[in-house]
């Protein structure tokens, strides 16, 4: 119920209040046009396990990094709203399949969306499928593991499992904010397979260069 009384009440300041810049501060936009521009488009690395292949729109570095922070730490699910139509743009690409793809998400711990009021992967795949008129369905219920956060690459490999909802579509795209070693994705692809998931394409808001 308070998570619920604070996404209302950000709602509510979101309606009546301008935004700001969440780089810069300036008034005006959710990101700014100074602020937009030094952004990189994401380097094409190793695909996690699993997928058919991952889709990401940004370089995850010094220029991407306090937005995708804003978007996670500071309620900014506005962000959102700016990235989900060019996530929707590379889905384009995407070779044609024999079904309508669904969009779900790789889900956040149940302690950070309760600190958050929101899950930001979740709000992400409700954008892109807005913005790409493709069905959007919560898919995946996080089973064990720590947050993902500040971990090396080995704990982040051994430190994830998903669960699957129900009987899945054929066709999956798992949205999520940041793909770090891969090992959130891989997980998720994981799930999906053995619950007779035919293809799953990552999508993420920014990709770090290596890992």
């Amino acid at each position: 119920m308070r998570a619920l009384v604070r996404r209302v009440l950000r709602d509510v300041v979101d309606l009546w209040l301008p935004p700001h810049c969440v780089v810069c501060r300036s008034p005006g936009a959710v990101v700014c046009g100074s602020c937009l521009a030094p952004l990189a488009p994401a380097d094409r690395v190793v695909e996690p396990d699993g997928t058919d292949g991952s889709l990401a729109l940004l370089r995850y570095d010094d220029s991407s990094r306090p937005i995708v922070g804003a978007f996670k730490f500071e309620g900014r699910r506005d962000v959102a709203r700016v990235f989900g139509p060019p996530l929707a743009l590379l889905l384009d690409g995407l070779r044609p399949g024999p079904v309508v793809p669904t969009v779900t998400w790789a889900p956040t711990t149940a302690r950070r969306r309760r600190a958050r009021g929101y899950d930001q992967a979740e709000v992400l795949a409700r954008a892109v499928a807005e913005s790409a008129r493709l069905p959007v369905r919560r898919l995946l219920r996080r089973s064990g593991g720590p947050s993902q956060t500040g971990r090396t690459r080995r704990e982040r490999l051994d430190g994830v499992e998903f669960d699957v909802f129900g009987s899945p579509p054929t066709e999956v795209i798992v949205c999520d904010d940041v793909l770090t070693t891969g090992a959130t994705m891989a997980a998720a692809a994981s799930a999906l397979r053995g619950a007779g998931v035919a293809r799953v394409t990552g999508l993420v808001l920014a990709r770090t260069p290596r890992w």
